[in-house]
């Protein structure tokens, strides 16, 4: 993809999927010092196996006016992404949309809906896995030197008089035929469906966090009395399309969402991924960031994780 060779060189020694120059340009030779004399660098290595895994979260409301086509679209795109452009397994991304069942989409395969646990048998052989499910067959394969993907885009969860985040977003239930939800951090009222909880379980070299939602800033800061249910951990970055307590706006025809694809200033999170060569996450945010002014995308990094020297 690159006149440089960066995607197309053929030499890939521990055949990851990353050729050496991919690796050796944003990986480990990727390295930054900080005023302290530290250094910081990516996570790829051209001599380690590097596994690098997906969960895909596409939200689901009762009511089907929010069932918009952008949550279908934008992630969409970024599986394209990474399938087309880094060269991810299809058996490694975990693709959860809407109300969906197992199958393939055209040229990307969902692995079920949007449900957190699948508890009948079943249901889980006519639907597919949810996403707890997936959290377990990546938890049995990935280790110390793996990369973790984590995408949501859905309709989040806010106080309907204060506009407050929640902390957590939309997702269908296959039980109860309706709406189910999903939690970001381990609220004390909480009893399960909490992505921090899976995240906390997992090794990895490096996870990488995409929410896009109403309030999706709760994934940072928690709520306003929850500040501590988020989902900061070690070797993670968060990036989130706003604020807090404030809206993700979409497209006059819910085509896409604006944090995350923005045509008409030809800016946005994926729309950036997919429009350019190799990039950093910071390069993504910051596209994000310039598509949805006045709002507030988050970015968060645990110490010692720079945004800009992680690239997928």
């Amino acid at each position: 993809m690159d006149n440089d060779g960066t995607f197309n060189n053929a030499d890939d020694d521990d055949n990851d999927g990353m050729t050496d120059t991919y690796e050796i340009s944003y990986g480990v030779a990727n390295k930054h010092a900080d005023g302290s004399g530290k250094v910081y660098s990516g996570w790829q290595n051209p001599y380690v196996y590097n596994a690098r895994y997906a969960i895909l979260i596409g939200g689901w409301s009762n009511d089907p006016n929010k069932n918009w086509d952008a949550i279908k679209n934008d992630l969409y795109s970024m599986y394209n992404v990474l399938v087309k452009k880094y060269n991810y397994e299809h058996e490694n991304i975990y693709y959860h949309s809407m109300a969906r069942k197992k199958g393939w989409y055209g040229d990307s395969y969902v692995d079920g809906p949007s449900d957190w646990d699948i508890i009948d048998a079943n249901n889980r052989k006519e639907w597919g896995d949810g996403v707890f499910q997936s959290f377990d067959k990546i938890r049995k394969k990935i280790t110390k030197n793996d990369f973790l993907y984590l995408m949501t885009v859905a309709h989040g969860y806010r106080d309907e008089l204060t506009n407050k985040g929640q902390g957590g977003f939309g997702v269908y239930d296959v039980e109860s035929g309706g709406e189910g939800a999903i939690w970001y951090g381990n609220f004390a009222n909480k009893l399960s469906n909490e992505i921090v909880v899976e995240l906390d379980s997992l090794v990895y070299a490096r996870t990488v966090i995409v929410v896009s939602a109403c309030g999706a800033g709760t994934a940072i800061k928690g709520t306003a009395g929850e500040p501590c249910a988020n989902m900061k951990g070690d070797d993670r970055i968060i990036v989130t399309s706003c604020d807090r307590d404030e809206p993700t706006e979409a497209t006059l025809f819910r085509d896409h969402v604006y944090f995350l694809w923005h045509d008409w200033v030809e800016k946005g999170f994926v729309y950036k991924f997919t429009h350019s060569g190799a990039i950093s996450i910071n390069d993504a945010y910051e596209s994000g960031k310039d598509a949805v002014w006045p709002w507030h995308p988050q970015l968060w990094k645990a110490s010692g994780i720079y945004a800009s020297k992680t690239y997928l």
